[in-house]
C-alpha cells in the first residue's frame, strides 16, 4: 500500500506467530497496510495483550506452543463476539473447519500468505470493523435510553467542543478557566474524568450552561430524549457519559427524588 501512497487502514492489530521468520516480515507487511501492529509470540500473550489493551483485529496462527490460535480464539469469544480474527496456517483449512466455525473465525490465510491475499483480508476486516464502530455508538446511546425510565437525555456532537465560558464554571463551581485547564484537556476529559458524579440540575435555572456551551462550541447536531414527562421548574440529577470513540456526550437528567 505505501507504494500508492494510499492511506494506512485504521486498525490496531493484534498479531501472534511463534517462528520468528515469518512473523518478522508479515509485521512489516502489516506496518505497510494498518496504523499499529503489536506482535507476540503465542496465544497465551496474546490473550494477556488482549486483555490489558484495544486491539480491532487479531491475527493468529493456529499451531503454537503454550496456547493454539484456536484456543486464543475462544477465549476471546467468551466475550467479545465482535472483534474480527484471521487464522494463519500452513495446511488446508478443511482440516480445523469445524472447530474454527465453533470458536468464530472470520477468515483465514494459507502460508505462504501472498501479499494481494493480505490486502484483500485487511479491506475486509476494515469493513466490518467500520460497521461496528457505527453500531456501538447506537448500542451505547440505546443503552442509556433503555437503563431506566423516567429521564431525559440531551445528546450531542463535541468532537470540535473545547471552549468554555463562565456559565461552565459557575455551573460546575470551578474558579476559573485557569483552574479548569490545570486538572482537564478539554471539556471532553471534564465530561469523562466526572463520568461517576452527581450534579444538581434545575431545568429553569441550570439550563443556560449545556444551551450556551452548545452555542459557543457551534454544537448543532444534538437531540433531546424526553421520556421524564416534565417541562418546568424541575431539578434533577445530572450525569454525563461520553461515546463513540470521544465524539458524542450524553448529558443524563433523572428527576431528583428518584434514585441516581
Amino acid at each position: 500500500m505505501n507504494s500508492n501512497n494510499k492511506e494506512l487502514l485504521d486498525l490496531n492489530v493484534l498479531y501472534a506467530e511463534d517462528e520468528e521468520i515469518i512473523r518478522e516480515p508479515f509485521v512489516e507487511m502489516l506496518k505497510r497496510r494498518v496504523k499499529s501492529v503489536t506482535a507476540v509470540k503465542n496465544g497465551k500473550e496474546a490473550l494477556e495483550q488482549y486483555n490489558t489493551n484495544h486491539f480491532d483485529l487479531i491475527i493468529t496462527d493456529i499451531r503454537m506452543p503454550v496456547m493454539t490460535g484456536l484456543e486464543l480464539a475462544a477465549e476471546i469469544r467468551r466475550t467479545n463476539m465482535y472483534i474480527p480474527i484471521i487464522v494463519t496456517t500452513a495446511y488446508e483449512f478443511r482440516d480445523f473447519l469445524i472447530r474454527a466455525i465453533e470458536v468464530g473465525i472470520n477468515k483465514y490465510l494459507v502460508k505462504p500468505i501472498q501479499k494481494e491475499s493480505v490486502t484483500l483480508a485487511l479491506e475486509e476486516m476494515m469493513t466490518l470493523v467500520q460497521f461496528q464502530r457505527k453500531l456501538s455508538d447506537h448500542h451505547e446511546l440505546i443503552d442509556l435510553i433503555i437503563r431506566g425510565e423516567n429521564k431525559i437525555i440531551i445528546w450531542a456532537a463535541i468532537q470540535n467542543a473545547n471552549t468554555i465560558n463562565s456559565d461552565f464554571l459557575e455551573y460546575f463551581k470551578i474558579p476559573s478557566r485557569d483552574d479548569f485547564y490545570s486538572q482537564y484537556a478539554s471539556p471532553t476529559d471534564f465530561f469523562q474524568k466526572n463520568s461517576d458524579k452527581l450534579f444538581r440540575y434545575n431545568t429553569t435555572k441550570d439550563i443556560r450552561w449545556i444551551d450556551s456551551f452548545m452555542k459557543l462550541n457551534g454544537v448543532e447536531r444534538n437531540t433531546i430524549i424526553n421520556m421524564a414527562g416534565y417541562t418546568t421548574d424541575t431539578d434533577f440529577h445530572l450525569t454525563m457519559k461520553v461515546f463513540g470513540n470521544n465524539t458524542k456526550v450524553a448529558f443524563i437528567l433523572k428527576p431528583y427524588h428518584d434514585q441516581p
